[in-house]
C-alpha cells in the first residue's frame, strides 16, 4: 500500500517583494502553490494511494481567500471521486479560530479538531491504520502536545502521528508545539508526519520514520531547490518514503564577486555568465527565481552602487534577461544582495537606509495604514492612548481614530 505525506501548502501565499514583476510572471508565481497541489493530486490518483496526510498550513493566512479555498475544494473533490481519504490538520497559519467563511469540504476529508484524537481507517488493501493528530485552535501553540498523543493501539497494522511543530530548542524557526525525537519514539508509532519546517529533512529513519516533507512550493530565497511531498510505500519489507518534487518554481542563490571599480555593465555580464552555469531544471520546473549575492560590493564603482541602491540595476537585469531569449527565459533575477567589507560599513548602512526609504514609500500608504490599523484603533483603550499623541500621527491615522471613536460603544 502507499500513502502521501505533505504539509505547508500555503495556497494563498502573498510572495512578498515580487509584485513588481510583470503581471503574467506574477500570476505564474502566485498560482505556483496551487499548481503544485494539483500535481500532487494527479499523482495520488495515478499511484492509487490509500490516503493522504496534510499536516498544517494549507493556507498562508487565517483570512483564507475564496480562490484558494475553491482550488483546495476542487482537488479534495477529485480525491473524493477517486475514493482517496484525506486527513487534515490546521497549523499556525490557518488555525481554527481564524476559520472565517470557509467552504464545506467533502466527506472524504477528515479534519482534526483542537484536541488530539485518533482516527481509524481500514484501507482498500485491508491494512488497519491509526492516525492521530490535532489542529491549532489559535495562532500559537507553545506547549508540548506530544503527551496527549495516544500510544499505539493493539491490533493496529500502521500507527501514524501528525504533528505541526518544531524541535524543542531550535532557535532557527518560530517555536510551535515543541517536541523532542526521544519523546516521539515512546509512542511506538510507525511514522510521524511532521509539518511547519519548510526544509525537507528526516529526523529519524525507521521504527519510526520522523519526517518533515518541507513545503510544496518555495516562497522566498531561503527556500531553495526542489519542493514536493513524500510518497510512502508500506509492504512486508517495511516503510520506504520517496520524495517527489512537484513545485513549478524553484529558488536558487548564486554568488558573484566584484572587482575594483566594477561598472554596471561588467557586473551585469558577470551575473549573466553565472546564470549560464546553472544546471538545466527538471521538466516539471516552469521558472527559476534567482537571488544574486554580490561579494566585495564595496569594490563596485560609485555609480554601480547607486544603481544597486535605488533598484534600477535589478530592473535593467530583468529587462536584459528577456532579450536573451528562450535559453535563459526560465531564469529571473528577483533579488540583488550586496555584501560589503567591514571597512565599508558606512556604505552598507547607507544602502540599508535607502532600501528602507524605498520600502517605506510602498508600504506606509494611507490605504495600507487604514487596512492594518483600523481594527487596532477601534479598541477604545488604544484609540484613547493614541489620541493623546495625535499631533504626531499621520493624517490618515487621525482620521481612522476619529471614525472609529464615533462608532465605539
Amino acid at each position: 500500500m502507499k500513502f502521501i505525506h505533505t504539509a505547508d501548502l500555503h495556497l494563498d501565499s502573498p510572495f512578498l517583494g515580487l509584485s513588481q514583476l510583470p503581471a503574467s510572471l506574477w500570476q505564474t508565481i502566485y498560482q505556483s502553490p496551487m499548481v503544485a497541489l494539483t500535481r500532487l493530486v494527479d499523482e495520488a490518483i495515478a499511484e492509487d494511494v490509500e490516503f493522504i496526510l496534510i499536516t498544517g498550513d494549507i493556507y498562508d493566512r487565517a483570512e483564507r481567500s475564496i480562490s484558494a479555498q475553491a482550488l483546495f475544494l476542487k482537488q479534495m473533490m477529485r480525491l473524493q471521486e477517486a475514493a482517496i481519504p484525506v486527513y487534515l490538520s490546521y497549523g499556525n497559519h490557518d488555525f481554527l479560530a481564524g476559520n472565517q467563511q470557509s467552504l464545506s469540504l467533502p466527506p472524504n476529508v477528515q479534519l482534526f479538531g483542537p484536541t488530539v484524537t485518533a482516527k481509524k481507517l481500514m484501507t482498500k488493501s485491508q491494512v488497519r491504520v491509526q492516525i492521530s493528530g490535532f489542529s491549532y485552535a489559535n495562532r500559537a501553540v507553545v506547549n508540548d502536545v506530544v503527551p496527549d498523543f495516544p500510544k499505539r493501539e493493539n491490533g493496529v497494522d500502521l500507527a501514524i502521528g501528525m504533528l505541526h511543530g518544531s524541535l524543542a530548542g531550535d532557535q532557527t524557526h518560530a517555536t510551535y508545539a515543541p517536541f523532542t525525537v526521544s519523546e516521539l519514539l515512546t509512542k511506538q508509532y510507525d511514522y510521524w508526519a511532521l509539518g511547519h519546517i519548510h526544509q525537507r529533512q528526516i529526523l529519524h529513519e525507521e521504527h519510526p520514520w520522523i519526517i518533515y516533507p518541507g513545503n510544496i512550493q518555495g516562497r522566498q530565497i531561503k527556500e531553495t531547490d526542489a519542493k514536493g511531498y513524500y510518497l510512502v510505500n508500506v509492504d512486508q519489507a517495511g516503510i520506504t518514503p520517496i520524495f517527489r518534487p512537484v513545485a513549478p518554481i524553484e529558488w536558487h542563490r548564486v554568488f558573484v564577486t566584484a572587482h575594483a571599480q566594477m561598472s554596471s555593465a561588467a557586473l551585469m555580464s558577470a551575473i549573466f555568465d553565472r546564470l549560464a552555469m546553472l544546471d538545466q531544471p527538471s521538466s516539471h520546473v516552469q521558472l527559476q527565481l534567482i537571488g544574486v549575492t554580490i561579494k566585495q560590493a564595496d569594490q563596485l564603482a560609485a555609480d554601480t552602487i547607486e544603481r544597486l541602491m535605488n533598484g534600477s540595476l535589478l530592473t535593467l537585469i530583468q529587462a536584459q534577461s528577456q532579450l536573451h531569449g528562450d535559453t535563459q527565459g526560465l531564469n529571473v533575477v528577483v533579488r540583488l544582495e550586496p555584501i560589503f567589507a567591514s571597512s565599508a560599513t558606512n556604505v552598507g548602512d547607507e544602502l540599508d537606509q535607502t532600501f528602507w526609504q524605498i520600502a517605506a514609500k510602498q508600504v506606509f500608504t494611507d490605504e495600507n495604514l487604514a487596512q492594518v490599523a483600523g481594527q487596532l484603533f477601534s479598541e477604545p483603550e488604544i484609540a484613547e492612548a493614541l489620541s493623546q499623541v495625535s499631533p504626531t500621527l499621520p493624517a490618515a491615522a487621525k482620521q481612522i481614530i476619529k471614525q472609529t471613536s464615533e462608532h465605539t460603544d
